[in-house]
Protein backbone atom coordinates (compact mmCIF):
# COMPACT_ATOMS: atom_id res chain seq x y z
CA UNK A 1 0.00 0.00 0.00
CA UNK A 2 0.88 3.52 -1.11
CA UNK A 3 2.11 6.22 1.72
CA UNK A 4 -0.55 8.77 2.13
CA UNK A 5 0.19 11.87 -0.08
CA UNK A 6 1.35 15.20 1.76
CA UNK A 7 -1.65 16.95 2.91
CA UNK A 8 -4.03 14.17 2.83
CA UNK A 9 -5.07 12.27 5.74
CA UNK A 10 -5.88 8.35 5.03
CA UNK A 11 -9.83 7.81 5.25
CA UNK A 12 -10.99 4.47 6.38
CA UNK A 13 -14.41 5.04 4.27
CA UNK A 14 -14.98 6.67 1.03
CA UNK A 15 -13.63 6.68 -2.38
CA UNK A 16 -11.26 9.61 -2.59
CA UNK A 17 -9.03 10.96 0.48
CA UNK A 18 -10.15 14.03 2.22
CA UNK A 19 -7.52 17.27 2.58
CA UNK A 20 -6.41 18.00 5.84
CA UNK A 21 -7.60 21.12 7.45
CA UNK A 22 -4.44 22.96 8.24
CA UNK A 23 -2.90 21.98 4.35
CA UNK A 24 -1.61 24.26 2.87
CA UNK A 25 -2.96 24.00 -0.29
CA UNK A 26 -6.35 24.38 2.14
CA UNK A 27 -5.24 27.79 3.14
CA UNK A 28 -4.14 28.99 -0.31
CA UNK A 29 -7.53 27.57 -1.85
CA UNK A 30 -9.70 29.38 0.93
CA UNK A 31 -7.82 32.82 -0.09
CA UNK A 32 -8.45 32.10 -3.81
CA UNK A 33 -12.17 31.67 -3.36
CA UNK A 34 -12.60 34.45 -1.51
CA UNK A 35 -14.37 37.78 -2.85
CA UNK A 36 -12.75 40.20 -4.23
CA UNK A 37 -11.17 42.59 -1.57
CA UNK A 38 -11.82 39.97 1.50
CA UNK A 39 -8.36 39.07 1.64
CA UNK A 40 -6.18 41.57 2.46
CA UNK A 41 -2.68 41.97 0.65
CA UNK A 42 0.50 42.72 3.03
CA UNK A 43 1.62 46.12 2.52
CA UNK A 44 2.92 47.22 -0.29
CA UNK A 45 4.68 50.24 -1.97
CA UNK A 46 1.79 52.37 -2.71
CA UNK A 47 -0.42 51.61 0.34
CA UNK A 48 -3.71 53.16 0.40
CA UNK A 49 -3.26 54.97 -2.89
CA UNK A 50 -4.91 55.20 -6.27
CA UNK A 51 -2.42 52.66 -6.89
CA UNK A 52 -2.34 50.64 -4.42
CA UNK A 53 -6.24 49.71 -4.28
CA UNK A 54 -6.34 49.49 -8.03
CA UNK A 55 -6.12 45.89 -8.69
CA UNK A 56 -9.17 45.67 -5.92
CA UNK A 57 -11.17 48.43 -8.48
CA UNK A 58 -10.03 46.13 -11.15
CA UNK A 59 -11.62 42.65 -9.28
CA UNK A 60 -14.65 44.95 -8.41
CA UNK A 61 -15.52 46.10 -12.28
CA UNK A 62 -14.76 42.43 -13.61
CA UNK A 63 -16.89 40.69 -10.84
CA UNK A 64 -20.76 41.47 -12.81
CA UNK A 65 -18.68 41.15 -16.39
CA UNK A 66 -19.37 37.81 -18.22
CA UNK A 67 -15.71 35.42 -18.09
CA UNK A 68 -15.49 34.78 -21.69
CA UNK A 69 -11.65 34.52 -23.55
CA UNK A 70 -10.60 37.81 -25.04
CA UNK A 71 -10.91 37.47 -28.76
CA UNK A 72 -7.66 37.73 -30.48
CA UNK A 73 -8.27 39.21 -33.92
CA UNK A 74 -11.02 41.94 -32.50
CA UNK A 75 -11.60 44.36 -29.49
CA UNK A 76 -13.37 42.55 -26.57
CA UNK A 77 -17.12 43.19 -25.39
CA UNK A 78 -15.88 42.02 -21.66
CA UNK A 79 -13.82 44.39 -19.69
CA UNK A 80 -9.81 43.31 -19.79
CA UNK A 81 -6.52 44.25 -18.96
CA UNK A 82 -4.14 43.40 -21.50
CA UNK A 83 -1.08 44.83 -23.57
CA UNK A 84 -2.22 43.79 -27.18
CA UNK A 85 -0.01 44.17 -30.35
CA UNK A 86 -0.52 42.88 -33.89
CA UNK A 87 1.42 42.31 -37.20
CA UNK A 88 1.01 41.09 -40.69
CA UNK A 89 2.74 41.47 -43.82
CA UNK A 90 0.19 41.50 -47.31
CA UNK A 91 1.33 41.19 -50.57
CA UNK A 92 -0.31 43.48 -52.87
CA UNK A 93 -1.39 42.35 -56.39
CA UNK A 94 1.07 44.47 -58.13
CA UNK A 95 3.97 43.27 -56.56
CA UNK A 96 4.02 45.56 -53.78
CA UNK A 97 4.55 44.79 -49.80
CA UNK A 98 2.87 46.19 -46.74
CA UNK A 99 4.23 45.63 -43.10
CA UNK A 100 1.69 46.80 -40.55
CA UNK A 101 3.44 46.76 -36.83
CA UNK A 102 0.74 47.52 -34.18
CA UNK A 103 -2.32 47.96 -35.77
CA UNK A 104 -3.30 50.53 -33.56
CA UNK A 105 -3.36 47.76 -30.37
CA UNK A 106 -1.92 48.98 -27.09
CA UNK A 107 -2.28 48.75 -23.19
CA UNK A 108 -6.25 48.40 -21.98
CA UNK A 109 -6.65 49.34 -18.14
CA UNK A 110 -9.55 49.29 -16.01
CA UNK A 111 -9.29 52.23 -13.55
CA UNK A 112 -12.50 52.31 -12.51
CA UNK A 113 -15.50 50.29 -14.22
CA UNK A 114 -14.32 52.25 -17.81
CA UNK A 115 -12.02 50.57 -20.01
CA UNK A 116 -9.61 52.67 -21.33
CA UNK A 117 -6.48 51.99 -24.39
CA UNK A 118 -3.64 54.13 -24.56
CA UNK A 119 -2.15 53.29 -28.08
CA UNK A 120 0.13 55.02 -31.01
CA UNK A 121 -0.99 54.86 -34.42
CA UNK A 122 0.32 52.07 -36.23
CA UNK A 123 3.55 51.83 -38.33
CA UNK A 124 3.17 50.45 -41.80
CA UNK A 125 6.23 49.85 -43.94
CA UNK A 126 5.63 50.02 -47.84
CA UNK A 127 7.81 48.24 -50.06
CA UNK A 128 8.21 48.83 -53.87
CA UNK A 129 5.47 51.29 -54.23
CA UNK A 130 4.95 55.07 -53.86
CA UNK A 131 4.18 56.88 -51.28
CA UNK A 132 6.86 56.03 -48.31
CA UNK A 133 6.32 54.20 -45.36
CA UNK A 134 5.19 55.95 -42.33
CA UNK A 135 2.64 56.28 -39.05
CA UNK A 136 -0.79 55.61 -40.47
CA UNK A 137 -3.25 58.32 -39.71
Amino acid sequence: MLPPAAGFAPQVTGLAPQPVADAPAMRVAAADNAPPGAVSAPDSFFGDSFLGQWFDRVDQARASQPQWAAPLMTTPALLVQQFRYDFWDQHVGNGAQVLNFGAVKGLELIPTTNEIFVTVPSYQQRDNVKPASGFTD
